[in-house]
């Protein structure tokens, strides 16, 4: 996820979903998720969008860092944006250089921290990447194709 931001859903219902193939259980309560501040910047304040796979959203703050959302409810189509997430704490920090030589700060999934160099992997709505490096707290990849 590009340019990551803090969402914290309020009144989140129970739930098992599924995020890039892997089961995740959700509880009841206020939840952290990991989302694009910029689709967040194009959504604004009061719309309403649904986080991939799980609930409905309107977004009550945004503050490009931060953002608070109160869920309305789990069923399909509400919203026209369908938004990737991440749990905040199944998130590792990625940093991807692009063919062009620019760098891409993010999160990725945390499995990712167990790519050696030279393994490939696959980040929905963005592409493939190769693993460059691993170093405490960051993974660095270079972009290979969409």
């Amino acid at each position: 996820i590009a340019e990551p931001c803090e969402l914290e859903v309020q009144s989140a219902p129970e739930m098992e979903t599924e995020v890039n193939g892997e089961k995740v259980c959700l509880a009841k309560g206020p939840q952290k998720f990991m989302v694009s501040s910029k689709q967040l910047k194009k959504i604004g304040k009061d719309g309403v969008f649904r986080l991939k796979n799980a609930c409905n959203v309107r977004l009550d703050a945004f503050d490009g860092g931060k953002a608070r959302g109160e869920c309305l409810g789990t069923e399909m189509g509400a919203g026209k944006h369908v938004i990737n997430w991440l749990l905040k704490d199944k998130a590792c920090a990625v940093e991807v250089k692009m063919g062009d030589a620019s760098l891409l700060k993010g999160v990725a999934e945390w499995k990712l921290t167990r790519k050696k160099p030279g393994e490939r992997a696959y980040f929905d709505k963005f592409g493939f990447v190769r693993v460059d490096s691993q170093e405490k707290g960051l993974t660095r990849v270079w972009f290979t194709h969409e």
